[in-house]
């Protein structure tokens, strides 16, 4: 394929999986907004809790799976491997969450939202593995279109039970169930398991250890940016109570729509960045991580233009006026939004080159200084 149409496909399947990220997130972050209609502040802080509590797992254990997928030029591992991992990587995160709910005992209602949401990421993670499969076949179409639908039909579902007065609780009962459904919906639709020898006879216990030793960093650094994302989150329960984490929360959900063009653009150009550090001198390979990084550099600062222009009047359109306060905050996590916005496409840069461990070392850097910065500012 020559350069001319390789970039055309490029600009295609960003546009794809860009459209379908933002109807996803958009409708995600909309059931907030529902929420802080029909519910208390509590309400709202104890579901923006549960998310934060099953986030870092399911990233652990999942192991970015559809990453690695992707990224696996030379074909070492079949499809039958990733589901045998994906499956015993549910296993093991709803395993951790019920360790979690037991050992750290929070109020019932908490724990019947964090153990309702981790069945939907179960479900969400097994899709993401289907999602791979399409992607690596460049159908991103596909994946774009099932992420819109599953996120209109969660914001559909979540609406009608907050509005009749089921509250976070029934909510996230329509939300598993909805999840659920797009994943035998995206099940029945993909063909590419199939043809790629999915109902294999062998006993593949050596690869299946395999690709999770080779995959761990890759968890590990998923759970490690998910924390750094939530570790504020934590210590704003803790000291401030659910009430201010409804007031965060509110103000993190848009701050994070700069992120999500950049995980759209950084995913679509993953398999193409992971082409060209294989090929012979690594042609390309600096020139379109380059433009990446230049592209989440200009996108950040026009983010926090925006909202230093306009953050309180974004904040009043889409919340009641109790939630007017968090303007400050608001313009604070554009700023932060807008440094991680570079340091992603490096990240992705990484991964495209398979320098899974390489990692650790800046991740376990920034994690710590965040967790000091939560433990030194917020209880002041």
């Amino acid at each position: 394929m020559s350069p001319r149409h390789t970039g055309q496909a490029l600009r295609r399947n960003v546009l794809w999986l860009l459209a379908g990220n933002l109807i996803y997130t958009a409708c995600q972050w909309g059931m907030l907004v529902i929420l802080t209609r029909f519910s208390s502040a509590v309400d709202v802080g104890n579901f923006a809790l549960a998310f934060a509590v099953t986030a870092p797992i399911f990233l652990f254990t999942g192991l970015r799976l559809r990453t690695a997928l992707v990224t696996d030029s030379r074909n070492e591992f079949q499809a039958a491997d990733f589901v045998v991992v994906r499956l015993g990587s549910n296993v093991a995160a709803l395993l951790i969450l019920g360790v979690y709910t037991i050992s750290v005992g929070p109020t019932f209602a908490t724990v019947e939202l964090i153990l309702l949401i981790g069945l939907a990421k179960a479900f969400e993670a097994c899709s993401d593995l289907i999602y791979a499969g399409w992607q690596k076949q460049g159908q991103l179409d596909r994946v774009a279109c099932s992420m819109a639908l599953r996120g209109i039909a969660s914001l559909a579902g979540f609406t009608i039970a907050a509005a009749k007065g089921y509250g976070a609780r029934g909510g996230c009962w329509a939300l598993a169930s909805i999840w659920g459904v797009a994943l035998l919906c995206d099940g029945l639709r993909s063909d590419w398991f199939r043809q790629e020898r999915l109902a294999t006879t062998n006993w593949r216990g050596a690869q299946w250890r395999a690709l999770v030793w080779q995959t761990l960093p890759l968890g590990l650094g998923a759970m490690l940016m998910s924390l750094q994302v939530n570790l504020p989150r934590y210590f704003v329960d803790r000291y401030l109570g659910a009430a201010y984490l409804a007031l965060f929360a509110a103000a993190a959900w848009p701050a994070a729509a700069g992120n999500l063009v950049v995980s759209a653009v950084a995913e679509s150009a993953c398999a193409r960045l992971a082409q060209c550090h294989a090929a012979p001198n690594r042609v390309g390979f600096a020139s379109l991580l380059g433009k990446l990084v230049l592209a989440g550099i200009v996108l950040g600062l026009a983010g926090v233009a925006l909202v230093a222009l306009a953050g309180g009047w974004l904040l009043a359109l889409f919340y009641p006026s109790s939630y007017a306060g968090a303007r400050s905050v608001f313009i604070l996590l554009m700023l932060a939004s807008a440094l991680a916005n570079a340091a992603s496409f490096l990240h992705y840069g990484m991964v495209a080159a398979r320098r899974f461990r390489g990692q650790m070392t800046v991740l376990v850097l920034t994690f710590t200084a965040t967790l000091l910065g939560c433990a030194i500012w917020i209880p002041r």
